[in-house]
C-alpha cells in the first residue's frame, strides 16, 4: 500500500502544487489521478518514486518512509512508465526492456530472456527485440515503455499520461491490454490522466485533484459518477456522467425481446454483444448498428435477445433517474 498524510509540495516557495494530500492507495489495484492541467496529478505520481521529493508531509509505501530510501533505490523497486515511450533510441528493443535487470546485476543472457518474454506478455513479437524504437510505431513503442517496467516484475508501476501520445484506436487497445496485464500480474498502479473517461475505465479508485493540488474526490468510479462530493467534480465529470454510468450496470438487468419478433436480415445487420456487457455498450451497439438493433448472446454464441436503442431508453429512463439526468 502507498499511502499520502499530509504531503505538501511547493517549488521555489511559491504557491502549493499539491496541498495536504491525504489517501491510501490500495494494494494490487489501479489508482487514477485525474484532474484539470497544472492540478498535481503528477507531481503526486513523481513525489512516489521521489523523482520529486515532498515538501513536507509523508508517504510510505508498505509503512516504509520513502525519504529514507536512497532515489535510485526506490526508483529501481518500481516500474515507471511516460508518455511516448520514454525509450532510448540508441539501444534496441531488447536492451531497452533489460535496462533495470541489468542495473540490478542480472546477467545479459538472463535479462534478454526475461526482455523476450516481456516482449509477448505485452503483445508484441520476439522478432522486434533486435530492432530500434525509431522502426517502430507509437502503440508498439508504449508496449515496449510498459515492457521495460515490468522487466524486474516491481510490485508498484508508475504510470504518467502513458497512452496520450497515440490515436484514439491504438489508446483503446493500449487500455484494453493494460486491463489484461493487471488481470494476470495483480500489481499496485498509480496511473495519471486528464481524461475522466479513461480514468472511469482503467480505475478501481479515482482521485480526482482541483487547482492548487487539492483532493476533491477519492472513491470506486462508480461512486463518483453517482455522487460527486462538490460542484467541481460534477463540472469535470461532465453532464454525461449518467451515460458513464451505465458502464457499471450489467445489460443482463434489462428486459431483452425474443429473436423470433425480427426478420433474418434485421438480425443480420445488429451489432452482438455478450450479455455479460454493460448497459452502455449495449446502448453504444444499438446506436451503431444498421438495422438499430442489439443482440445480446450467451457464452455458447446463442441469441438471449434483442433490444433497440429506445427500448433501452424506456427502460433506463424509468430507473435510477439521478444517473440518467
Amino acid at each position: 500500500m502507498i499511502r499520502f498524510e499530509n504531503v505538501f509540495k511547493r517549488y521555489d516557495g511559491g504557491a502549493p502544487a499539491v496541498t495536504d494530500l491525504t489517501l491510501d492507495i490500495p494494494e494490487a489495484s489501479i489508482t487514477v489521478f485525474v484532474g484539470p492541467s497544472g492540478c498535481g496529478k503528477t507531481t503526486s505520481l513523481r513525489m512516489v518514486n521521489r523523482m520529486v521529493d515532498a515538501t513536507s508531509g509523508t508517504i510510505e509505501v508498505d509503512g516504509r518512509d520513502i525519504s529514507a530510501v536512497p532515489p535510485h533505490q526506490l526508483r529501481r523497486s518500481m516500474g515507471y512508465v511516460m508518455q511516448a515511450g520514454g525509450l532510448m533510441p540508441h539501444r534496441t528493443i531488447a536492451e531497452n526492456i533489460a535496462t533495470v535487470p541489468r542495473l540490478l546485476g542480472t546477467s545479459r543472457a538472463r535479462s534478454r530472456g526475461r526482455a523476450l518474454e516481456l516482449l509477448e506478455t505485452v503483445g508484441l513479437d520476439r522478432d522486434l527485440a533486435g530492432r530500434y524504437p525509431a522502426q517502430l510505431s507509437g502503440g508498439q513503442q508504449q508496449r515496449v515503455g510498459v515492457a521495460r517496467a515490468l522487466a524486474a516484475d516491481p510490485p508498484i508501476l508508475l504510470m504518467d499520461e502513458p497512452f496520450s501520445a497515440v490515436d484514439p484506436v491504438v489508446r483503446t487497445e493500449l487500455q484494453n491490454e493494460l486491463l489484461r496485464l493487471q488481470s494476470q500480474l495483480s500489481k499496485t498502479i498509480v496511473f495519471v490522466t486528464h481524461d475522466i473517461d479513461e480514468a472511469i475505465l482503467l480505475g478501481d479508485h479515482v482521485a480526482v485533484m482541483g487547482n492548487g493540488g487539492v483532493l476533491q474526490q477519492f472513491s470506486p468510479p462508480a461512486e463518483l459518477l453517482h455522487a460527486p462530493a462538490n460542484d467541481f467534480v460534477a463540472r469535470f465529470i461532465g453532464r454525461d456522467r449518467g451515460f458513464r454510468a451505465l458502464s457499471f450496470r450489467p445489460a443482463s438487468e434489462l428486459d431483452w425481446s425474443p429473436a423470433a419478433g425480427y426478420s433474418e436480415t434485421d438480425l443480420a445487420a445488429a451489432v452482438a454483444i455478450p450479455r455479460t456487457a454493460s448497459v452502455r455498450a449495449a446502448l453504444d451497439a444499438a446506436l451503431t448498428s444498421l438495422s438499430g438493433l442489439v443482440v445480446a448472446q450467451d457464452q455458447d454464441g446463442a441469441v438471449a435477445g434483442v433490444l433497440d436503442a429506445a427500448g433501452i431508453g424506456r427502460q433506463i429512463g424509468g430507473r435510477d433517474s439521478d444517473v440518467v439526468a
